[in-house]
């Protein structure tokens, strides 16, 4: 396979070809855009089901009635959008139309910010509060332990929000670092979309990014997870790129990721076996280059981990213990603060390695128990997108009005529906042509696989939102083009 070809885009707005590796069948085949259907049925089915525990509906039967309802009711829309006079007019629109500028966009995504930490201040809690504090001791005191554990928690989101601390304090500290991540975001996006299928896509992307809901909620916690979702594109953008540098930088901004979320140590499996296939058999060197820079990151904390426990520990402890959790005859597919053992009386490198063998051989011993949590863990991932409301109006006390967080988190899964609808449409409407953008679906299907054996909810896609913002602004960008022909 010949090394990547980025073309310039011609000058009409849309217009952009695509990568020579766009037309692999298995990277950026069509069969991905039919998982990005599948995918959008599996969020109309979930998110009402969810919507109706949550208001108490939570009987075996009804529930899955509601599911149904809310599948059907999202193919009847997709049929309606698909069909004249919606899918020759209103889809043409979408694609026709131009985004504003980069800068407005960003100048709007930092006021509706703005606007929500103003009109509901939150506390940080739970993971947040706990991340905060790890970086104020880091800050104050120099070393980093929290209830006896010295790894349990991984250090990469406190080592970012230390020189906040020192520059700003503590209340300034999360909202001015949530700011930044925002803007590393969604220029990540623009760029990465931009790459893919031209201005037009980066711009509308950027959009996306901007306006979604539930990132706008996240602003004023402290949760990790903006920190990855602020880095990624920048990391896909780097191995997408055929040259020694941006790999280099991409090793080196993944191997920061994994200290923040050690589950992305697979995904830089993955990105260097994806290397040689996107660039040629001869970039093989390009691919250790990638794992050695992600090494030379991890590696100072992997070396002091010795040095505390006397064995490797990579990033953390807490590996074996959340499998467990979300493996054993207690566990319901989502957070449970203990299984059916306890592994108290363990220290924390004991209590990780057993935790995991006995979530193995549960796992072995209970294959149809474990067959329905994973399709249980499927459905918490994909049906709620509401965790940023979570966090700053319940958790956080930014309102005490539970009308106020139930217009709000109907809004926000209510974009988020719109989305995953838009998405079955342009893959129903799209031409038999290749598509570069293709390939980011495989980075969403990442942590879908990854949380349908660990614990789940709508919090953990919150790191590849990217993916769906860039997406959408490829897809629409693509037809735009071939409108155009």
């Amino acid at each position: 396979m010949q090394s990547t070809k980025l073309m310039q885009s011609s000058n009409k707005p849309g217009r952009h070809e695509s990568p020579a590796w766009s037309s692999n069948r298995l990277l950026a085949g069509r069969w991905l855009d039919w998982v990005m259907l599948a995918l959008a049925g599996l969020a109309w089915a979930s998110t009402p089901l969810l919507l109706a525990r949550g208001l108490g509906i939570d009987g075996g039967n009804t529930q899955y009635l509601v599911a149904l309802a809310g599948l059907t009711a999202g193919a009847l829309l997709l049929a309606l959008a698909i069909r004249p006079p919606f899918n020759g007019i209103g889809l043409k629109l979408i694609s026709q139309w131009q985004p504003p500028s980069l800068l407005v966009i960003i100048a709007a995504g930092l006021a509706l910010r703005l606007a929500w930490v103003l009109a509901f201040p939150a506390t940080p809690s739970s993971d947040g509060a706990t991340y905060l504090g790890l970086a104020e001791q880091l800050l104050h005191e120099g070393h980093y332990e929290t209830d006896g554990t010295r790894a349990y928690w991984p250090p990469g989101y406190p080592f970012f929000l230390v020189p906040w601390l020192w520059a700003f304090g503590s209340k300034l500290a999360v909202i001015l670092s949530q700011f930044s991540l925002y803007l590393v975001g969604v220029v990540g996006c623009y760029k990465l979309a931009q790459m893919l299928s031209g201005d037009q896509a980066g711009r509308l992307a950027a959009l996306l990014f901007s306006i979604w809901p539930n990132l706008i909620a996240l602003t004023g916690t402290p949760e990790k997870e903006a920190l990855i979702l602020a880095i990624l594109p920048w990391i896909c953008m780097g191995v997408m790129r055929p040259h020694i540098l941006p790999m280099a930088l991409a090793g080196m901004v993944l191997g920061f990721g994994i200290l923040v979320q050690p589950s992305l140590q697979f995904l830089l499996i993955a990105f260097a076996v994806l290397t040689p296939m996107l660039h040629g058999w001869r970039t093989v060197h390009r691919a250790i280059l990638l794992v050695v820079c992600a090494a030379a990151v991890i590696a100072p904390w992997t070396l002091r981990n010795y040095q505390q426990f006397g064995q490797f520990v990579l990033v953390s402890t807490n590996g074996g213990y959340n499998l467990y959790r979300a493996n054993n005859p207690l566990a319901d597919g989502g957070y449970r603060p203990r299984g059916e053992i306890s592994f108290s009386a363990y220290d924390e490198i004991e209590k990780d390695r057993a935790a995991k063998q006995h979530a193995v051989a549960w796992i072995k011993q209970n294959p149809v128990d474990f067959f329905k949590l994973v399709v249980e863990k499927e459905i918490r991932f994909m049906g709620d997108d509401s965790t940023g409301i979570y966090t700053t109006l319940k958790r956080g006390g930014g309102t005490d009005n539970p009308n106020t967080y139930l217009l709000a988190k109907l809004a926000a899964n209510t974009w988020w529906l719109a989305v995953w609808l838009l998405i079955a449409a342009m893959v129903w409407s799209s031409r038999r042509h290749a598509a570069a953008h293709r390939i980011i679906a495989w980075c969403w299907l990442y942590l879908f696989v990854l949380h349908s054996v660990f614990e789940s909810n709508g919090k953990y896609h919150i790191p590849m939102v990217w993916v769906l913002c860039i997406w959408v602004a490829c897809a629409i960008a693509t037809q735009n083009s071939q409108r155009a022909k």
